[in-house]
């Protein structure tokens, strides 16, 4: 009865064990997420995410542009 989500899953774990695999190595190359992940409680996904979302921090001509970019303030 079970069977077909227990199959479910075990697919659903290994796409997210591939994907996290796939976050590790964009990291390892990415000085700047690197940089994020010494924030406290800042850990390598989000860092990632962060750092190719912004991908070069010099096209916001000041903070304020980034953290509304980012959505941290309106």
């Amino acid at each position: 009865m079970f069977e077909p989500y227990l199959r479910f899953m075990g697919i659903i774990n290994q796409e997210i064990s591939s994907s996290n695999v796939m976050i590790e190595d964009i990291y390892k190359k990415d000085k700047d997420a690197q940089l994020i992940t010494t924030i406290t409680r800042i850990a390598i996904t989000l860092a990632t995410l962060f750092s190719t979302e912004v991908d070069d921090i010099d096209r916001f001509c000041s903070l304020s542009k980034l953290c509304s970019y980012a959505g941290l303030v309106p």
